[in-house]
């Protein structure tokens, strides 16, 4: 299946071919484009205090909170998506009460 997806680098190969005769050269040619990215940083910079508070919260036995934001301080937004990641657990761990 994988090799049907991209074909001697290019992604997306038998969409493109399928509509090479409609999309303009430049855009059938395309190789720069870039996937959806979520702007992560933006939304939840603001958020972090509590992020932390309620993945502290949860009492996760599993992860060090203090050590988790110790590196995340460190590397700032290098670790946003597993910080992300461990407040939806903590919230979906509250609401459903478990």
């Amino acid at each position: 299946m994988a090799k049907r997806k991209i074909h001697n680098g290019t992604s997306k190969y038998f969409l493109r071919e399928a509509a090479k005769d409609v999309l303009p050269k430049e855009i059938y040619e395309r190789t720069d484009k870039v996937g959806f990215e979520t702007p992560m940083k933006a939304w939840v910079i603001d958020l972090l205090p509590k992020m932390f508070a309620d993945i502290e919260q949860a009492g996760f036995d599993f992860i060090d909170v203090a050590e988790t934001k110790k590196h995340f301080d460190q590397n700032k937004m290098s670790h946003i998506k597993m910080v992300f990641k461990l407040f939806v657990l903590a919230r979906w761990q509250k609401v459903f009460s478990v």
